[in-house]
């Protein structure tokens, strides 16, 4: 596969142990292929073309009137005596607790679903009778919605788009990451653009990193190979000095090779067994020279 030919993602195969949600794109992917194959048999050839597309079944494309706002439900499913049911699955916890312990669906999983709603309100002329999360487990959760909250997310939604392009039009290139960004646990964890992003360590070191990801920037102070083969970078941030070792040699980590003292660096992705345990590599583990001018907003 072409993921084992690519020196900085070969370590990320098998998938299933490398992508959260692998189980849900599976059951999407399954479960379409089988929405194909029952429309290949009821729907003949030459009248294929014009059919709408369908209201109802899996991975339903949707989109405001005006092409603003798009998204793909998972699931919309159609019962007798009760209406349009939408389906959203989901690979890890679909609860929190709110205040006084009440567990309640996750409130950016609520927004979704609640615009998924007026989505689809707008495409096909109906409402959903009900919204719900899905679990691996099959354990169902339902979300409560008005018609005026989804049609409200939905101009939010379309006002949002609007401030970006204005000042993404109108501010200079090297404001708009402070302009733009909006970091938290949740928005950073998976994000490709840490590496870059300045917002981002200055609000990971207001906050604390207890809840933020493992990532470590700094100047280094050396790269040694150690006596088992791997590598260990050794960084000062701040008053302190972090080694890392135990990081793969050879082209997992190019950045590696060229790092001297007096670098800037960071290691993002690490992973520790407790927090006074060593920094040690994980499968998401990579490795940036950083410029000066991208450690600052």
């Amino acid at each position: 596969m072409a993921i084992s030919r690519t020196p900085l993602e070969r370590h990320l195969a098998p998938l299933d142990s490398s992508v959260p949600d692998i189980e849900v794109l599976r059951i999407r992917a399954t479960r379409k292929a089988l929405d194909i194959a029952c429309e290949s048999q009821t729907t003949p050839r030459k009248d294929r073309s014009h059919v709408t597309p369908p209201s109802y079944g899996h991975e339903i494309p949707v989109q405001s009137t005006d092409r603003l706002v798009r998204g793909t439900i998972d699931a919309v499913i159609r019962k007798d005596g009760t209406g349009i049911i939408i389906q959203d699955y989901k690979s890890g916890s679909i609860v929190e607790l709110e205040d006084g312990n009440e567990v309640q669906p996750k409130k950016p999983y609520q927004t979704q679903m609640k615009m998924y709603a007026g989505l689809y309100a707008e495409n096909f002329g109906e409402w959903p009778a009900s919204l719900e999360l899905v679990s691996l487990t099959g354990e169902r959760l339902g979300v409560p919605f008005t018609k005026n909250d989804c049609l409200n997310l939905l101009d939010e939604a379309k006002a949002t788009l609007k401030r970006i392009n204005e000042a993404v039009e109108y501010h200079p290139s090297s404001s708009l990451p402070p302009i733009l960004a909006s970091p938290s646990p949740e928005a950073c964890i998976f994000c490709q653009f840490r590496p870059a992003c300045g917002p981002y360590r200055l609000a990971a070191a207001k906050q604390g990193k207890e809840h933020w990801p493992l990532d470590v920037i700094g100047t280094v102070e050396s790269v040694r190979r150690l006596g088992n083969s791997r590598m260990m970078l050794s960084l000062t941030t701040g008053t302190d000095s972090v080694n890392i070792p135990g990081l793969s040699p050879g082209d997992r980590h190019p950045a590696l090779l060229n790092l001297k003292p007096g670098d800037m660096a960071g290691v993002f992705n690490l992973r520790r067994s407790r927090p006074s345990a060593p920094y040690s590599e994980s499968r998401l583990t990579t490795v940036h020279k950083l410029e000066q001018s991208t450690l600052s907003a």
